[in-house]
Order: C-alpha cells, then structure tokens, then sequence
C-alpha cells in the first residue's frame, strides 16, 4: 500500500519536471534562435560597412606643412582627454615640427625654447590667460583658438577671441558673433571624428538595444524621453550619461539607465554599433546648466556625436540643426525628426525596416570617411593658418 501511495506522488512529479524541461528547451531554442538572427544581422551590417569602407581611401596622404606648431591642450581631462590626444597625433602628422603644451605648463618659456610658427589652443578659455597670449605675440608667434564648447560659453569666448589672432569656432551662430563684433580673422570649423576609435565593429549581446543615447541629461533631453517613452513600451532602451534620474520615468527605465558614467571612445563606439537606432538629441542653447551664453546666441551646427555615430555605421535619428545639409543630408544620410509624434513614427518603421535603416547608416558612413575626420578638419585649419 505504502509502495502504490510512493508510486502515485511519483507519478504526479514527474510531468511536472517533464513540463520544466520543455520549458527550457523552449526557451533556449528562442535564445539561439535569437542569437542567430543578431548574429547574422550584426554580420549583414558589418560586411556592408567594410564593402563601403573599400571605397575609401583612409590613408590618403595630407600636404605637410613646414611649420612649427606648438598646441595647447584643454587642459580639462574627462572628456576631453582623448579629444585632445586625437588633435595632437593629428597635427604630428602634417606640421614639420609638433610641441604639445598644457595651459598650466611654462608657456612662454616652453616657447622661448621651441620657437613656434604658431600656437594653437584647444577651447583657449579655461586656464590660457590673456597675458600669456599678448607676451607670444609679443615674440612674433601667431596664435589660434579652437572654441569647440560654442556657443555655450559665450560670456567667455567672445572677450578671448580678441586675444586671438585667428579663431576657429564649431558654431556657425558664433562665426558670425565675433565677426559682427569685429574680428577679421574668424572661421566655421566644426569637429570631426578619428577612425581609429570610431567604426563600424562586432560587438557582444551586453552591447545591444533598439535604441540608444549617450549624454548628459540637459533638460531639454529630460523632457523628450519622459514624452517618447510611453509610446514605445517593449522596445529595450539604452540611455548612459549623467543625471538621468531627473526623469519622471526614471524608475520604469532605471535597468536601461547607466547613470553618472563617463564612457571612453572605445565603448561608446561600442554601444553605438550595437543600437539599431542612436538617437541624437542635441542640447539647447538656452539651458542654463552649466551655461555662460547670457547673449542667448542659438544653435545651429551639429554637434560632435553626429560624426562619431556615422562612422560607426550606426542609424541615427537626430533632431534637426540648420546646417545640416552642408554636412549630412537629411533623409539620405541621416534621418531627423521635429516632434515627439514624428520620432515614435520613425522609430517604429526603421526598426521594423533593416534594409531601409541599413542603406541610410551607410551612406552616412561613406560621407563622413570621406570628409569629416580630423585629418579633413586639421588639414583645413592649417590651410587657414598658413595663407593668412
């Protein structure tokens, strides 16, 4: 009797393992299913990338100028360390001689011993003082700022440039700021990106989203995103920046959410290529964090992040700047939205539309390989400097 009750509870036992083991293979099977299909998208996209890459030259040789440079760095660290080491290994290549300097270092006696054609500051803000500038003019050296944070320090920027005897600024508003306040030497030079750290890669499953930003959470941001996320439930967010529990959805995305990190180039390439879609807000010009633009010079240009995802080979869905078009062209290289209505729309096709995603985000990449790297950018300020 005991035997038959024992066999009886077996008996109810038993199916249920049976269940649970069907239910794994159930669910592994998805898994590898999935994993195939990322798998073979991931290798579609890749090998499309390198076709494109094919037909650019990389290593096309630039004119080397036979001057003596000296750069100054930012001096700022994160993030703009590799900033600044990109612009220096840049100039190394196409100036005769290269002395890479700090604001806080002995400038002047730096120089005394370099003998600098020209000296040229990153952002030329922060820590150059206006004495060290007039005391190397004084000895007959040309100097250059390159304002990469415009128009955003304006309050600053506009009574440095004065300083300067050529300017460079990444804003086209403040292009015409200094010129209308009276600088004759002033030119648009946006920043680019260096392939060595941006392009298209395989990347690991952690790497992975529908959609994904990196940057900090200006309010501007902060308030889209509360918007856009009810609209697309299900679909895997990736957001990494600082101060993103601002959002009013902050606890529902919090899994999704990497906040208060700082991402090296090489990682934010990373999740750049494993994102179907990068979205590219930019920041508002009259958001008053960490903001000296009391003038309200607005925004027009294209920010920096607008090349590095190109040259991932990633589909980007940004907001639209006005100068755009002279740089990426809107719906052919780029895609851009100007609503929250608009963006959801787009999000759903595109992620429901690879190929389509997939030929934009290339021409993107050819355009910017062929045109926006640094050594395109450094090329033309060192044209500049040298016919001026």
């Amino acid at each position: 009797m005991v035997k038959r009750r024992r066999a009886r509870r077996l008996s109810r036992v038993r199916p249920r393992g049976r269940l649970r083991g069907r239910y794994r293979s159930r669910r592994n099977s998805r898994a590898r299913r999935n994993g195939y299909r990322s798998g073979w998208e991931q290798g579609y996209r890749l090998g499309r990338c390198r076709a494109v890459l094919n037909t650019v030259n990389l290593d096309r040789p630039f004119p080397v100028h036979p001057i003596r440079l000296m750069y100054v760095t930012s001096g700022l660290g994160m993030p703009y360390a590799p900033l600044d080491q990109v612009i220096a290994d840049t100039f190394g290549e196409q100036v005769g001689a290269l002395m890479v300097a700090r604001p806080f270092d002995d400038i002047i006696g730096i120089a005394r011993e370099f003998q600098p054609n020209v000296v040229v500051a990153l952002d030329g803000v922060q820590m150059f003082s206006p004495v060290q500038l007039e005391a190397l003019r004084a000895m007959g050296i040309r100097t250059a700022a390159w304002f990469v944070d415009d128009p955003y320090y304006t309050d600053l920027t506009t009574s440095m440039a004065f300083h300067y005897d050529l300017v460079f600024t990444i804003e086209l508003s403040c292009y015409h700021l200094y010129k209308d306040m009276g600088h004759s030497n002033v030119h648009y030079l946006p920043l680019g990106v260096h392939p060595k750290y941006f392009q298209p890669m395989s990347v690991s499953s952690r790497y992975e989203s529908d959609i994904c930003f990196i940057g900090t959470a200006f309010w501007n941001r902060v308030h889209f995103f509360d918007a856009v996320i009810p609209h697309l439930r299900g679909r895997k967010f990736r957001i990494i920046g600082l101060w993103w529990n601002r959002m009013r959805h902050y606890r529902k995305l919090r899994s999704g959410i990497w906040m208060n990190q700082w991402l090296s180039p090489e990682e934010t390439a990373k999740y750049y290529n494993g994102a179907k879609i990068v979205v590219n807000l930019h920041r508002s010009s009259d958001d008053m964090t960490y903001n000296r633009n009391s003038r309200g010079v607005p925004a027009l240009s294209m920010n920096p992040r607008t090349f590095e995802i190109a040259a991932c080979g990633a589909f980007q869905l940004s907001d639209m700047r006005h100068d755009m078009h002279n740089f990426l062209q809107p719906g052919h290289e780029i895609e851009t939205f100007s609503s929250v209505e608009q963006f959801v729309d787009k999000v759903n096709y595109y992620l429901a539309n690879t190929d389509a995603r997939q030929t934009i985000a290339l021409r993107g990449l050819k355009r910017t390989m062929e045109t926006h790297t640094f050594r395109n950018r450094i090329a033309e300020m060192l044209q500049i400097i040298t016919q001026s």
